[in-house]
C-alpha cells in the first residue's frame, strides 16, 4: 500500500473563478444557478441557501483564515 495515496485529500482545495467551491463547506458549486453574494467586492457562491444564510450572518468567519474555529 502506498502511504502517499490519500495526499491529495490532506491538501486544501482552492476556489477559483472557473471552478467555485462553497465558502462554508467547500462543495463545488455551478455559478449559472447556485445562490449567491457580494461581499467586499466578490462573488461568493453557495451550495445551498441555507450555507448562503450561514455565510451572510458572519462572512468574515469564511473569507479570513485567521477568524476560523
Amino acid at each position: 500500500m502506498n502511504p502517499e495515496s490519500n495526499q491529495v485529500y490532506a491538501e486544501a482545495r482552492t476556489s477559483t473563478d472557473e471552478h467555485p467551491l462553497c465558502p462554508v463547506c467547500q462543495m463545488d458549486v455551478d455559478p449559472a444557478t447556485a445562490p449567491k453574494s457580494l461581499y467586499k467586492d466578490k462573488t461568493y457562491y453557495f451550495c445551498s441557501d441555507d450555507d448562503k444564510k450561514t455565510f451572510d450572518a458572519a462572512p468574515d468567519k469564511f473569507v479570513d483564515p485567521e477568524k476560523k474555529l
